[in-house]
């Protein structure tokens, strides 16, 4: 991971000192001026306004450029499932919101007004993916609407953004580079008058505020410029598509790029060296997904004179899809993460014609959920409509370690049925997006994940707030890791896991994690998870070992959204989606308890239950093992 340099903390002179020091009595010497981001990279700004056209340019298709929505027209369950909507909301009124209810908002940070504001881009991307497939004019009227509403809204950075961050966010960078692909695709078809409304509204909010900071160096800069979250990639993916794409001046446009260049390596840096994006697989695909969007706009922006993928931590980055799935399409939603992430085939298709990456995808113009409501992210698909073919699918390894982070994938050898899956983090509790969740494991069964992590916890309460890890979604106790003398994890960074033992092989792969450092229990001498895989006999065994100085309460959960039931004493079967898994649990000979609970916290995906597993008695040295095969 990069680091910026360690600043040297030097110890305080006294007065004294200073008083014998005989430049203590000199004049101060000036101070050195402050050189500006922007003036900084003059010379890169030439450089780069010499690539760029005369004038800004649309890298998505006009209605006009009927070959691409005939081929997005091409598909009619889409194509008339997206008739059908505009249709149905086409005689809806706008939704609206109002000075108090965004006063509300930015006050407690409730995301209610976003959802207003999501329904709002809704709307614009049916009505434009509508109108461009059928090009009669039906939902002209609408979509001008929908651009003076969003034009005239208060702000266009989130509410619940505003007390933490400066002048762009997420939301005013998505919705000016929609805006100003709206422009594109929209052409004559818009009245100029609101072009020039649209092209003010994108400066003036956006562009402005980027440049000024940039050539002011006493200004404080938006704190996502330089940090290693998907913020990053996300909101300068935006600005830079902005100004590309309305910004006249082809200097301002060159001087937006060279700083956006100069500020996405901290986001990429914020990536380890063994590929592995901690935020998951949603913030990969948001947050890496708009670096592509923003790679592929500048690439043709320069004639392909300036390629961002060929950044080596982009190509490792790329993998990590074929890399992360304990089963084809089926990800560990470590943190917060959907349960199930809809496939990115889009992304999958670009990554796969630019790298020669046999990611699991065939070519397909139809953006996934997440990127739904982006028409920046149509047009630029849309754009490359030509320009890709579909890769076969490489064939799975038996695994994947990712070093830096402590995260193993397992799974048993293609063809092989039943087939296993399994996954286990270690890491530390103070990542971005993170649960606390040290020594967490998934498992999947023929496809179907069975053993799950909770996810993201359910929109609304306290998700990013002072009280997040009181839920249990966010705190271990909904986590498949041990609970010990009646503590949870700690949170923060201070928590963390390291490796013991490691050993693969193609018979059976293991990870011994010591978990000691996730509790705050200075009684405790040892905690120890060892999971292992073996391919023979088909079966996962996890073994949680403690010892500690004098006895203590200790047991262990299992996750899942699936049900459960005892088929025996210290055995139970867990079923969900049609597939059941045996769980055997001993305890050394000692007395145990197993409750199937529902937890009272939601996830996003629906209700958690956890089967808990509890020593009936204190122990200063207990082991719990956890044996997990198919049930025939």
């Amino acid at each position: 991971m990069r680091r910026p340099p360690t600043l040297l903390i030097l110890p305080l002179v006294t007065a004294s000192l200073l008083a014998t020091d005989p430049a203590f009595s000199q004049p101060a010497p000036s101070p050195v001026p402050q050189v500006s981001l922007s003036a900084s990279l003059a010379p890169r700004i030439a450089e780069i306004e010499a690539m760029l056209p005369e004038k800004p340019q649309t890298f998505a298709p006009s209605f006009d450029n009927r070959a691409p929505w005939e081929k997005l027209a091409a598909d009619t369950e889409f194509r008339d499932s997206s008739f059908k909507r505009a249709d149905y909301l086409l005689p809806q009124p706008i939704p609206e919101v109002t000075d108090a209810q965004w006063d509300e908002a930015i006050r407690t940070k409730d995301r209610k007004v976003e959802k207003v504001l999501d329904m709002r881009r809704n709307r614009l991307a049916v009505f434009m993916l509508s109108e461009g497939m059928q090009n009669q004019g039906k939902y002209i009227p609408a979509i001008l609407k929908e651009i003076e509403a969003i034009c005239g809204e208060r702000s266009w950075v989130f509410p619940a953004h505003q007390s933490f961050t400066g002048s762009n966010d997420l939301g005013s960078a998505m919705t000016s580079w929609s805006l100003a692909t709206a422009i594109g695709m929209l052409g004559d078809r818009m009245p100029e008058a609101l072009r020039q409304t649209v092209k003010e509204n994108i400066y003036r909010r956006v562009i402005s505020p980027y440049l000024e900071q940039s050539r002011d160096a006493s200004l404080k800069k938006d704190w996502w410029r330089t940090n290693e979250n998907n913020w990053n990639a996300v909101v300068h993916a935006g600005i830079v598509g902005s100004a590309l794409t309305t910004v006249d001046s082809r200097a301002e446009r060159a001087e937006v790029l060279a700083l956006a260049i100069s500020e996405t390596p901290f986001y990429l840096g914020g990536f380890a060296a063994d590929g592995y994006s901690h935020e998951g697989m949603g913030y990969w695909k948001y947050g890496f997904g708009h670096f592509i969007l923003m790679a592929e706009t500048v690439y043709s922006a320069t004639n392909g004179k300036i390629d961002l993928l060929k950044d080596p931590v982009a190509r490792k980055l790329a993998e990590f899809p074929l890399r992360f799935d304990v089963a084809e399409g089926i990800y560990p939603a470590f943190g917060d993460c959907q349960l199930y992430e809809q496939q990115p085939t889009w992304i999958y298709n670009i990554l796969s014609s630019r790298f020669g990456i046999g990611l699991p995808t065939k070519r397909s113009l139809i953006l996934d959920g997440t990127f739904y409501n982006f028409l920046y992210a149509w047009g630029v698909n849309l754009g490359l409509a030509a320009e890709s073919a579909a890769s076969q699918p490489e064939p799975r390894p038996l695994r994947d370690w990712f070093e830096n982070n402590q995260v193993l994938v397992a799974r048993t050898a293609p063809g092989v049925t039943p087939s296993l899956g399994v996954a286990m983090k270690g890491g530390n509790n103070g990542i971005a997006h993170s649960h606390n969740d040290l020594g967490q494991f998934v498992v999947a069964l023929n496809g179907k994940l069975i053993l799950a992590d909770p996810g993201m916890m359910d929109v609304g309460g306290q998700i990013y707030g002072p009280n997040r890890y009181d839920s249990a979604i966010n705190n271990s106790y909904g986590h498949s890791v041990p609970v010990v003398g009646g503590k949870l994890q700690g949170n923060g960074p201070a928590f963390g896991a390291h490796v013991v033992d490691k050993s693969f092989s193609d018979k059976v792969d293991s990870v011994t994690l010591s978990l000691r450092g996730g509790y705050n229990l200075f009684a405790i001498n040892e905690l120890t998870r060892r999971l292992e895989l073996d391919r023979e006999a088909g079966k996962i065994t996890v073994t949680d070992h403690m010892t500690a100085d004098k006895p203590v309460a200790f047991g262990t959960g299992l996750s899942t959204y699936g049900e459960a039931k005892e088929e025996s004493p210290g055995v139970w079967l867990v079923t969900q989606d049609g597939q059941t898994l045996r769980i055997t649990i001993s305890a050394g000979g000692t007395p145990f308890t197993v409750k199937f609970e529902q937890l009272k916290d939601k996830s996003r995906f629906g209700q958690v239950k956890r089967l808990g597993i509890e020593l009936t008695e204190p122990s200063a040295d207990a082991t719990i093992t956890t044996v997990i095969t198919p049930a025939s």
